[in-house]
């Protein structure tokens, strides 16, 4: 079990870390959500508008690591809806939705991973979708994406113990 808490602090940490980099950039280089997501899987799973900028998400290497973490996750399922979530999950992680006219930030909605937890409970395997799960922001949205209000909480946090 040691094993299990040590990568999901792991994976937290990273997901934190994107968060930050993100708020970094925000307020050093002024960036506002006015960027179109590139990968078309993505735009499909109506994860349209984002802070990432184009050259980032043009870089090889982005778009190989995003295009693999989709194929990842998806072939963790059998389900097409499950697969579908999944698909919003690597999104949100790797090109966080935006919303244009408030500026601010989403991520894909707990009622999402509800929904992939009654429905294809072997997703959890996964510990990068048990780890973003556990700080979803709560509510519920047709697109899926529910505005991020707070900071994810720090229960996940390694304190050195």
């Amino acid at each position: 079990m040691k094993g299990v808490r040590s990568i999901l602090v792991s994976l937290h940490k990273k997901l934190l870390a994107i968060e930050v980099f993100v708020v970094f950039l925000l307020i050093t280089k002024g960036l506002s959500c006015n960027e179109s997501v590139k990968n078309k899987q993505c735009r499909k799973a109506k994860c349209t508008d984002t802070f990432i900028p184009e050259k980032t998400q043009e870089s090889k290497d982005f778009q190989d690591s995003e295009n693999s973490t989709i194929v990842k996750l998806r072939a963790t399922v059998g389900k097409e809806s499950c697969k579908e979530i999944l698909t919003k999950l690597a999104c949100a992680s790797y090109t966080p939705p935006c919303e244009k006219d408030r500026h601010t930030m989403k991520s894909m909605c707990r009622s999402r991973c509800l929904e992939l937890s009654d429905d294809c409970p072997e997703a959890f395997n996964s510990t990068d979708v048990s780890a973003y799960c556990a700080i979803a922001p709560g509510g519920y949205a047709d697109s899926g994406f529910c505005e991020l209000t707070r900071w994810p909480g720090a229960e996940l946090w390694d304190v050195g113990t």
